[in-house]
């Protein structure tokens, strides 16, 4: 249904590459113009915090944990994961404007690199580590 909805210029850049290894899938982001990940059900996903981390433009499902990294407009687009005909909108739209696909790409690694870098990452866990020890403490005076 997708591809019978998109303009001819904007389904003839689509390619369904299949399984890569880890290399090849870091140099396809790299070149993309929009990463579409369409699925139907997610806790986090890698898939998208590595490709925002890499900067490439994200066309995601709002499903489970996504909707937690990517904030639609901001730093990707979100579709509903039942209506193929907003995420075709969305195909076109981000195709036909590279500079909006740029930003959301620029956005995406910002966010990404703020969020998920080890450092951040272990900032949060000491703080709530710090957290569970002062409520057990207080928990213990009463």
């Amino acid at each position: 249904y997708i591809a019978s909805s998109l303009p001819p210029d904007v389904a003839a850049s689509i390619s369904i590459i299949g399984g890569l290894p880890p290399p090849a899938v870091r140099e396809q982001r790299l070149r993309a113009s929009v990463m579409l990940i369409c699925s139907r059900f997610e806790s986090f996903s890698y898939t998208v915090a590595e490709a925002a981390i890499q900067g490439c433009p994200i066309i995601a499902s709002r499903v489970g944990g996504i909707p937690e990294i990517i904030q639609d407009g901001v730093n990707g687009r979100l579709y509903e994961k039942h209506d193929p005909g907003h995420l075709a909108r969305l195909i076109v739209e981000t195709h036909r404007n590279p500079t909006l696909a740029s930003q959301l790409g620029a956005q995406a690694r910002v966010d990404a690199l703020a969020r998920y870098q080890p450092a951040p990452v272990a900032s949060q866990l000491v703080s709530f580590y710090r957290e569970i020890v002062a409520r057990e403490a207080h928990n213990a005076k009463h």
